[in-house]
């Protein structure tokens, strides 16, 4: 189905060509107004399939948490169908030429790629092999759905090999904060009972796919969770969306249940192969 409505959108510029040739044959001005919406709206829809996903854009925040550090974060690759190794490519590319310790990918790997077995996987990552900086990750709930058929098992060893570190219910201390990588939440995955075992002394991040997941914490030790899964809505109406969803973590830095959580809008698409004024975006935090 997702190829399907990949392929059959191509068929918006021989629409498009259509909508033209009416508007300077047809005389009646009425008829003409309504040809000229339809472009209008063909013209949208053309910039929201194939301009707009194939951007990558940057941004920075700045975060005060008491320690410093400064990061990369991307989420949601959705590798596949939508997006290809070339597009990761892309984002490697802008990813190295960024002033930054380490590359953290919360969660979003792959979406319904055709091929599940460990070769053509880690063909399809080959571009994070290139990353300078070390990269850290956690899995969505794309990357185990399939888990019945080893899907996960080689989608791990495949990132493995490229150079992915995966954290699954997991911490790493580095010189002045510990990352703590938890499991997906859909499925139940992610045990937030990891962080009984630190204080409020120590400096932590948390990285996991979906904001829910910060929902079942049971303490506020974290002193910010980094996310995604969202898609930031994949597309947006200016100021329209932001009021729409001002009580919900969809973008950007945001707090839930009193604990800061920054959610990253991601570089893919799932469902429609559609972005509307929300490109692909690698957010770079300058935690102080």
């Amino acid at each position: 189905m997702q190829q399907f409505i990949f392929y059959s959108s191509w068929l918006i510029f021989p629409l498009i060509l259509g909508f033209l040739v009416a508007f300077f044959v047809f005389k009646n001005n009425l008829l003409k107004t309504g040809i000229l919406v339809l472009l209008i709206i063909s013209s949208i829809f053309t910039y929201a399939r194939f301009v707009e996903p194939q951007l990558v854009v940057v941004t920075q925040t700045r975060i005060s948490l008491g320690f410093k550090t400064k990061f990369a974060l991307i989420s949601d690759l959705d590798l596949g169908v939508y997006k290809t190794r070339d597009y990761l490519q892309k984002v490697v590319d802008e990813v190295n030429t960024l002033d930054v310790r380490f590359l953290f990918i919360a969660g979003g790997f792959t979406y319904s790629p055709e091929k599940t077995d460990i070769t053509s996987l880690e063909t399809l990552f080959n571009p994070l092999k290139d990353i300078k900086v070390p990269v850290y990750g956690v899995l969505g709930n794309h990357d185990i759905a399939k888990d019945g058929d080893g899907y996960r098992k080689n989608l791990e060893t495949a990132l493995k090999n490229n150079k992915v570190n995966l954290l699954n219910n997991e911490f790493l201390a580095f010189q002045n904060f510990t990352l703590v990588g938890l499991g997906e939440n859909l499925r139940n995955q992610d045990d937030v009972k990891i962080l009984d075992t630190f204080n409020s002394e120590q400096n932590i991040i948390v990285l996991a796919h979906n904001p829910e997941t910060v929902k079942k914490y049971t303490n506020n030790i974290a002193d910010i969770t980094l996310t995604g899964f969202t898609h930031g809505g994949q597309f947006r109406i200016p100021f329209l969306t932001d009021y729409l969803n001002r009580n919900t973590a969809d973008k950007g830095l945001t707090r839930i249940n009193g604990n800061k959580v920054f959610v990253t809008s991601g570089i893919g698409e799932t469902v429609l192969p559609l972005r509307l004024f929300n490109p692909p975006t690698i957010d770079v935090l300058n935690v102080e």
